[in-house]
């Protein structure tokens, strides 16, 4: 028997669904594109951001490029000096140029543009004491590198014995001067050994210095080294 009852719930049920699954697709596409608009107005937002900063990591970078393609301007390299390298009145023979000592003072700033200099062959006015060579702009980057990080283990890198019963770190200078070759690969083995060690390096504070013998205080107040 049919129960009228029965027909009539289901009638009601039916359309209540119908009205439900109507009401649930208006809702979602003004959730839709609710979520649209936001996430536009957020990408318009960090765009608009990203375009704010930009002109000043531009100039951070355009500053460290400036004074690393300086250093061919390097007429002084530290050898031995008594000065102070804070002094407005210069710095005397012995004690480096200005130019290099404001790389050496970017710190790890510097680091990726020193490494990259490695095999720039372009001669500076710099002379090597008693040596007769003159400092390339790769001679020079690789000094200021050894004042940001000390301990580089340069006669390994370069693969030669320093001359201990000779002329002591001439057999560098020898063994660069004799081809560009030996050059590109010791910028290499210096790239490696950063790459391979820069997560073990930490800054120790004291006025030591790597290339001279220098009295007074560091320009940087310390150096990198390998954590012991």
């Amino acid at each position: 028997m049919l129960n009228l009852n029965n027909i009539a719930f289901n009638q009601r049920f039916n359309g209540l669904r119908s009205l439900s699954f109507e009401m649930r697709n208006d809702f979602i596409p003004q959730t839709v594109v609710l979520h649209e608009r936001t996430g536009r107005i957020m990408n318009l937002t960090y765009i608009i951001f990203l375009f704010t900063l930009l002109p000043f990591i531009a100039f951070g970078q355009d500053e460290i490029v400036h004074k690393i393609d300086s250093l061919q301007f390097v007429h002084d390299m530290p050898y031995i000096c008594r000065g102070d390298f804070e002094s407005k009145n210069g710095l005397s023979t012995g004690c480096g140029d200005k130019r290099f000592w404001s790389v050496v003072k970017l710190k790890d700033k510097a680091i990726p543009f020193l490494l990259e200099k490695l095999d720039d062959t372009t001669m500076t006015e710099a002379n090597v004491p008693n040596f007769g060579y003159f400092y390339s702009v790769a001679d020079v980057a690789y000094v200021a590198l050894e004042e940001i990080i000390h301990g580089i283990p340069t006669f390994t890198l370069l693969g030669v014995e320093f001359d201990h019963e000779g002329c002591g770190y001439c057999s560098y200078w020898q063994h660069l001067d004799k081809n560009y070759h030996n050059r590109v690969n010791f910028k290499i083995a210096v790239q490696n050994w950063y790459k391979s060690n820069k997560d073990r390096l930490v800054w120790v504070e004291n006025n030591n210095f790597a290339s001279c013998i220098c009295s007074g205080i560091h320009p940087n107040n310390g150096h990198y080294e390998l954590k012991k």
